[in-house]
Order: structure tokens, then C-alpha cells, then sequence
């Protein structure tokens, strides 16, 4: 996209120093790209060639700039995967389809959501638009085509043809009909009766994509065999077939200027076709896993793939040549917490690293290398003097809390390590991980005192109790078994859950047993008698994390729902809801004063959170070992030279602007200072 002339001039103006005074009017904001955590279903382009938008299994649609490839937006509210996408006409509004079984309308330069289409019982597996602006069509598993009024938001038609799934819609140019596939065949619906005027009967394999030609004549259906047929919408004729795909085909679309189709394949290849020529025009490979989906830009310049391998590749549509691969950023945060007097927190991260950053500052202090696998376990002694970490290298490391130093390694463990836990008088650390067997050390010595558990019942979380004598794991199993880890005996097993158990959790005043699973719920037991006292219900997917306030009078929650819950105890009611994550919460934790709340999640982002108002004090990323940006959710920003320049933009109108562009203005670290004293946390 080219700026705007009036850029220029705002730049000129924010050198003479007026820069406090003009940047909020512009307004823009803080956009740190991070890509899809998950494969793309789904691509379209806007019909203004300005840029394209996706939608992914991750739950979230992501709009891109063309022709630089810039991430600038995320709409986030789907519950299930994205599906489909498709750009109105002007290219001011963005629709997506999803797992949810609902359709969303989004204004694609606010990134607000407008319109939610309800109706579908099952989930929505392809949206397009009538041309004319006025219809949106959907087909869905539950077997059904509606067609939703846009202007309205409301379903005004339905139905459906021997009760079979529908994978693929296209209007015709007039909008009075529709195509469908139905099994081996095209049905060509009449919009306002709702009634089958015509069928496309050639394909002897189930349809899986359709599109029509901008100029209304031609339509192409793809299938299962990976045949693609050419029809001429007027008489129902087949005038081109192409056979080079040798599996499903998943997408077809015209070019256009008409002369071109472009197909995907599960065989991992894309396909371009001359129409006239009825031949191969290129053919685009790379991927490691089958396609999803392909688009060809508007001018016509490159071909864009994606697939389940959860890589988009961009290639030069005439020479067929890889330009580029837009990837996520996976190195996942999978465990944090704070130190036992707050003033820092450690994030475990997937590069093998653990990462210590000053609570106050958002700053990086300290990288601590020396696992040869990700880091998966975390814990602070509560004499501060000891910090432990457990990985998938099968060990656990024992180092200085204050110098970062390595003490000694663990090695006991067959199988990766999953938790660790000091015991409360911090003599001995407890380690549990995928065989199941929980180790006892004694921590000045480094020497193994006990080991017992179940063989072969993974342990995914452990806690121990504040009288010293009592620890809980928890299994993919369903299980949670209380253990005397002084004789290494079960004492009992709760089994309330209906699936894995992923986190336990006992407060520090003896009262309450927690546990979180992928069941969604959290159980609550009385610590002393192990008796269940209630069920906490809220969270949409699986709790993956759970820590109790220092007073257990609060027990905070994370979940795959990409949400934080606080819970009140007392009540068993949920007191706060903390929002603005796009991607699964992997671990929480409160610091010691109560203030603050710490989130871990994918793509290195970890978030520091005001308890009270539920609002993000701030964000911190980083994408190599020294590098990192820590930023607040009104641009405010602080960070080394090299994530400054390469890590985010702002972004206004979907144009970008280098952060450097407003340093004087927007690069303060006094300002994140201020937002982690409690009176100025969360400030917006």
C-alpha cells in the first residue's frame, strides 16, 4: 500500500515538535505481527489488490498488506476454527466461516465485528458473497444452504439436497443463482425460489470446490480424484477438463482477467491453467503436507499457498519461483511464574531458554541456557535462594536465584520432565513428568531421597501441601492422586473429571485442592478431608493452568479458550474475566502482593495483567536470545534497537509506519515504570 500524502506532512511537523500534538489525532496503533499458530484454511483477496486476509485453525482471520506480506490486523472471536473467508466487493468488509457454526461480518479497517450470522446447527464449511453486495450464501455439515440478507443480518432462505454436506457455494453474476456441490454433482440453485434450476453431472468423484468466472460465463468445479471441469454456465456444457493433480483438489478459482485457474492439492502442489491453451500454465511445490488452499494475486504477480504444514508460501506467479514463506512464530511460552519476592518472573520458552524479566521495568535481564530441549517446569524456592526447571531433555536443573548460575543437573528421569515444586521449608524439590514416577531431592546435596508413582500414568502437574508431608499430581488419565511422599503412598484418588487432568493446584493457608482439565471445568476439594466442594464452570475449552492467590482466598485460571478467569473461593462464584488474547493461555500465576497476573502463550508473548482491573499492563515478546520488546496497549514501547526496527509497526488505515517513526513520542520506559506501580497498573 502507498501512503498517504498527508503522512509526508505529519512527518515533517513531528520534527519541529509537534508531535505530542498531532500523533494521537492520527491515532494509529501498535501492531505486533505473529502470524498463525496454527495451518491456514482459507484465503481471499480484496478486489482493490491492497491486501488479503486468512483464516485459520488457530480461531483467528489475520489481514495482510500487498504487496509487502505485512501482517496489520487480527479479528478474533470465533470459538472453533476458521474455515472460510471471503472480502466484499468494495473491499470494506471481511466475512468468516467457522467450526463455532457461525459467520462473522468484520470491518476490515477497524478490525471491528459488525454481524454475527446465526443459524447452522453443525459447522460452516464455505461462505460467499451475491455480487450485488445484498446476499450472503453458507453451506454447512449440517447439510443446509442458507442465504442471509447482509444488510439485515437475518436468514431469510434454506435448504438442502438429499441431505449432504456442503462444501462449496458460488453466485452466479446476476446473483439470481447459486451453485452448490452436492456428492459427484454441481446443483444450480434459483435464489429467490430456493429450487434446483439446472445440475452439472460429469465428475465421478466428490466435489470439493467451485467459482465462477468474474465475467459470469464459465464456472469450475474441482473433486475428490483431483479432476477440474470448465462449464459454460449458459448451457450446462463442459468445455475444458484438466487432470495433473493426482489427490483431492481443495481449491479452484478463476484469475482476474479470466484466463487463468489456479487449483490446490492435497498432492502438495498448486496448479496453474491456461483456459484457452487447456493446459498447465505452472505448477507451484514446496509444501511438506497437502494444500489447503491457493490464491493468485490481483495483479496477477504471485501465487499464494497454504497448507497443513501451517506455512503460506508466496511464489512468482510467471516463473513459478518461491519468493517468500510467512510462518508463525511457535516459540510458545509454557510456564511462568514470580519470584518469591515479585520483583521478577521467569518464563519458560520453546527455544530451550528461560527467560528472567524485571516485573517493574518489562525489561529483559537475564537469559539462562543450558537445557538441550524446551523448558516445560518452572519453580522459585521460598527462601529465594534456589530456582529449578524441568525440560523434555529428561532433567531437572537445580541454579542461583540471584546470580543465575547452574548449581547441578538432575538425571534420574527416563522421559521428559513436566512439573517441579519446592516443598514449603524448601529442603526438598519434587519433579514428576511422563513416565509417571515422581522424584524426591534433597536440594543441597542434589541426591534422589524417593521415587514412587504409577508407571506409564504421565503426570502433568504437581503441588504440594503447606503441612509439608502431603503432595497431589495429576494424570492425562483423569486422575488425581494425593500421595504422603514421606512413605510415597497413594492416600486417594479423585477421579471427577471426564478427561486429562492438566493442572492442580493447593493454596498456601491449607484450605483448598484445585484441579483444571479439558473437560473445561475446574473441581474443588477441601485440602484437609478431600472432600469436593464445588465445580467451577465459565471457561469455553480446557483449563491448562491454575495458581491460588498467597491469601487462597482467589484462584486464577487458564485456558485453551485463550482467556484468564479469577475465582472467588468463598463463593465459588468467577469474579473477573481477563480478554485480548488470540491465541490458548498455557500457564498463569499471581505475584506475591496480589497485584499482578502473569500469562504464558504462543509466539513468545508473555502478558502482565492487573488483578483488579483486568486489564494488560503490558506485553512482552522476544524472537532470538537478546532481543525483546515489551509494549503497552496504547503504543507506548521499550525494547533493544533490533526489535524496535524489525519486531512490529504502527499501522493506521492498514498503512504501516516504522516505530521509529515516533521514538520521541512513543518509546518510554518511564511510562511502563508508572503502569507497574499500583496505582498506574492497567492505565489503558
Amino acid at each position: 500500500m502507498q501512503r498517504k500524502a498527508k503522512i509526508s506532512l505529519i512527518l515533517v511537523l513531528l520534527t519541529l515538535g509537534l508531535n505530542g500534538i498531532l500523533f494521537p489525532q492520527e491515532n494509529p496503533s501498535l501492531y505486533v505481527p505473529t502470524g498463525h499458530y496454527a495451518h491456514v484454511n482459507s484465503i481471499a483477496f480484496a478486489d482493490n489488490g491492497e491486501f488479503f486476509v486468512t483464516g485459520s485453525a488457530d480461531k483467528t482471520v489475520k489481514l495482510w498488506d500487498y504487496p509487502s506480506m505485512r501482517e496489520v490486523r487480527v479479528f478474533f472471536g470465533h470459538t472453533g476454527g476458521v474455515l472460510k473467508v471471503c472480502i466484499s466487493a468494495d473491499s470494506r468488509y471481511v466475512f468468516s466461516a467457522g467450526a463455532d457454526r457461525t459467520i462473522r461480518m468484520w470491518d476490515a479497517y477497524s478490525g471491528k465485528e459488525l454481524k454475527v450470522f446465526n443459524g447452522h446447527r453443525d459447522e460452516v464449511n464455505t461462505i460467499c458473497l451475491s455480487a450485488d453486495g445484498k446476499y450472503l450464501a453458507s453451506g454447512s455439515r449440517d447439510t443446509q444452504i442458507k442465504i442471509f440478507s447482509i444488510g439485515s443480518g437475518k436468514e431469510i432462505k434454506s435448504f438442502s439436497d438429499k441431505g449432504d454436506i456442503v462444501n462449496a457455494l458460488a453466485f452466479t453474476h446476476d446473483s439470481r443463482y447459486l451453485l452448490s456441490d452436492s456428492m459427484d454433482r454441481i446443483l444450480k440453485w434459483n435464489v429467490k425460489s430456493g429450487k434446483v434450476a439446472g445440475i452439472f453431472s460429469r465428475h465421478k468423484a466428490y466435489v470439493w470446490s467451485l467459482d465462477v468466472s468474474h465475467n459470469g460465463k464459465l464456472a469450475v468445479s474441482a473433486d475428490a480424484s483431483g479432476s477440474i471441469r470448465v462449464w459454460n454456465l449458459s448451457t450446462f456444457r463442459e468445455t475444458a477438463a484438466f487432470s495433473g493433480h493426482t489427490n483431492i483438489v481443495t481449491q479452484v478459482s478463476f484469475s482476474a482477467d479470466d484466463e487463468y485457474i489456479l487449483s490446490s492439492s492435497y498432492d502438495m502442489r498448486a496448479i496453474m491453467w491456461n483456459i484457452r491453451k487447456k493446459e498447465a500454465a505452472g505448477i507451484f511445490a514446496g509444501h511438506i503436507k497437502p494444500l489447503t488452499d491457493c490464491r493468485l494475486s490481483v495483479d496477477g504477480r504471485n501465487v499464494i499457498t497454504a497448507s497443513y504444514d501451517n506455512a503460506m508460501r508466496i511464489f512468482d506467479a510467471e516463473k513459478g519461483t518461491e519468493k517468500r514463506v510467512l510462518t508463525g512464530y511457535e516459540n510458545n511460552v509454557s510456564r511462568v511464574c514470580f519470584s518469591r519476592d515479585g520483583a521478577v518472573f521467569a518464563c519458560a520458552y520453546g527455544d530451550n531458554t528461560v527467560r528472567v524479566w524485571s516485573r517493574d521495568e518489562g525489561r529483559l535481564l537475564k537469559v539462562i541456557k543450558g537445557h538441550s530441549s524446551p523448558v516445560t517446569a518452572l519453580d522459585f524456592s521460598a527462601n529465594g535462594k534456589y530456582f529449578a526447571t524441568g525440560a523434555k531433555d529428561d532433567t531437572v536443573k537445580l541454579w542461583d536465584a540471584k546470580t543465575w548460575l547452574e548449581i547441578r543437573t538432575l538425571t534420574d528421569h527416563t522421559s521428559d520432565v513436566t512439573a517441579v515444586c519446592f516443598s514449603p521449608d524448601g529442603s526438598r524439590l519434587f519433579s514428576a513428568g511422563y513416565s509417571g514416577v515422581i522424584r524426591v531431592w534433597d536440594v543441597e546435596s542434589g541426591k534422589k531421597i524417593a521415587s514412587f508413582g504409577k508407571q506409564n500414568s504421565p503426570a502433568l502437574g504437581i503441588a504440594v501441601f503447606p503441612d509439608n508431608k502431603s503432595l497431589v499430581t495429576c494424570s492425562m488419565y483423569r486422575g488425581v492422586i494425593v500421595w504422603d511422599y514421606q512413605t510415597g503412598k497413594a492416600k486417594k484418588t479423585l477421579s471427577d473429571h471426564s478427561l486429562w487432568v492438566n493442572a492442580v493446584a493447593v493454596s498456601e493457608n491449607g484450605k483448598w485442592l484445585a484441579s483444571g482439565s479439558d473437560d473445561a471445568t475446574i473441581a474443588v476439594y477441601d485440602a484437609k478431608t478431600l472432600v469436593k466442594n464445588m465445580v467451577l464452570k465459565g471457561h469455553q475449552d480446557g483449563i491448562t493452568s491454575l495458581f491460588f492467590s498467597k491469601d487462597g482466598k482467589t484462584l486464577l485460571s487458564g485456558s485453551d479458550d485463550a482467556t484468564m478467569k479469577l475465582w472467588d473461593m468463598a463463593r465459588g462464584v468467577e469474579i473477573r474475566s481477563y480478554t485480548g488474547q488470540t491465541e490458548p493461555v498455557n500457564s498463569v500465576a499471581i505475584s506475591p502482593d496480589g497485584n499482578f497476573a502473569l500469562s504464558g502463550s504462543y509466539h513468545s508473548l508473555v502478558r502482565l495483567w492487573n488483578v483488579s482491573t483486568g486489564r494488560i499492563v503490558y506485553t512482552c515478546m522476544v524472537k532470538n536470545e537478546s532481543d525483546f520488546l515489551t509494549w503497552t496497549g496504547d503504543g507506548y514501547y521499550m525494547g533493544t534497537d533490533r526489535a524496535i526496527r524489525n519486531f512490529a509497526w504502527y499501522v493506521k488505515d492498514l498503512e504501516t509506519y516504522p516505530l521509529g517513526d515516533y521514538r520521541d513520542t512513543y518509546n518510554k520506559p518511564e511510562v511502563i515504570r508508572k503502569r507497574t506501580s499500583v496505582s498506574g497498573a492497567g492505565t489503558p
